[in-house]
């Protein structure tokens, strides 16, 4: 068995060829579709061969799609792998083509997660997160009008002021027509419909998890997608004591745990059984985001839930919840 590791660059990509014993074969080539075309015709590889790289935003994604779309096995790692492994070795030696070896060997322990080629178009998870970009922009814009109210009045700061309400206000109405757009978008998408059946999870939320969490059926288990989340607590063993409630991991996505909690932080209100259970860990001494943390694990399960059986949330009061303004909103 031969094993193809990567190390992915904006530029370059530094790849290693081996079968760990007897053959290793180093080689660098441009980060473009034409130069990866262009190489894999050129050489020969051997039939049985797993490649892989580490996930970098999206630097690795046209190396992956075109393996992937050359019916190669292709698996993506953690980079928190690949830099534990290096910590290990004696001379802690990092530079790409040492990378590149570390990746292929961890692709030799069965590490590192298979790429489908339905989880190939990753277009909706690059439009929602420019969209959370977009947004960010305007509430940078409303603290900086903030701090202006500290500093003494005059024409120069009262131009600033208005030019930043100006460009705050057109960025909101930017948002609110990109949401449209994109409801449009997803108008027949049957997981973001799944979500929204759930209490606290809106539209924009749906599309964030719906495209975080991709294809639900690689988790075998809630408890996977909980880890996947970082919203699983630290363990800490030695001897007999064990620690279990320690802080979390957040060793996930980070974009899927934020959306996790902002409906947890909403449900909590609006959701009869998940309000009873936010109140309990408040009366048993926990914080505000500790208990909001418990409950975004129950909608984590939920989540779960909907998008393996395919079926709408159905909650077990009976009766109707009042959709108030501010629930009603939250979309923008």
């Amino acid at each position: 068995m031969y094993y193809l590791g990567f190390d992915v660059s904006k530029d370059t990509l530094d790849g290693v060829l081996t079968n760990l014993k007897t053959k290793t074969e180093y080689f660098q080539i441009d980060n473009t579709k034409e130069s990866i075309n262009k190489w894999l015709n050129e050489i020969e590889l051997p039939k049985k061969v797993l490649v892989g790289c580490e996930s970098t935003g999206n630097y690795h994604l046209m190396l992956q799609n075109i393996f992937v779309r050359s019916d190669f096995l292709f698996k993506v790692l953690n980079p928190l792998l690949v830099k534990q492994f290096t910590r290990t070795t004696i001379r802690k030696k990092k530079t790409d083509m040492s990378d590149s070896l570390i990746i292929a060997k961890l692709l030799a322990q069965k590490e590192g997660r298979v790429v489908k080629e339905n989880e190939l178009d990753v277009t909706l998870k690059t439009l929602q997160r420019t969209l959370k970009k977009i947004s960010n922009e305007k509430h940078k814009f409303a603290l900086i009008r903030k701090s202006l109210k500290y500093l003494e009045s005059n024409k120069d700061i009262e131009y600033l002021d208005k030019l930043l309400c100006d460009l705050e206000e057109n960025i909101y109405n930017k948002v609110v027509e990109y949401v449209h757009y994109l409801k449009n978008r997803c108008s027949d998408n049957k997981d973001i419909q799944l979500l929204e059946s759930i209490i606290g999870i809106s539209f924009r939320l749906a599309l964030i998890i719906s495209t975080e969490i991709g294809d639900i059926n690689r988790f075998n288990d809630p408890k996977e997608l909980i880890a996947f989340s970082g919203l699983d607590p630290k363990i800490r063993q030695s001897g007999h004591c064990l620690n279990s409630q320690g802080r979390l991991t957040k060793r996930g996505s980070p974009h899927l745990r934020t959306a996790l909690f902002i409906a947890a932080s909403v449900a909590r209100r609006f959701d009869p059984e998940l309000k009873e259970y936010y109140e309990k860990k408040r009366k048993e001494g926990k914080r505000y985001t500790v208990a909001v943390c418990a409950v975004a694990r129950k909608m984590s399960n939920r989540v779960y839930a909907v998008l393996k059986r395919k079926t709408p949330y159905v909650k077990k009061e009976s009766s109707p919840i009042v959709l108030t303004k501010e629930l009603s909103t939250i979309d923008v």
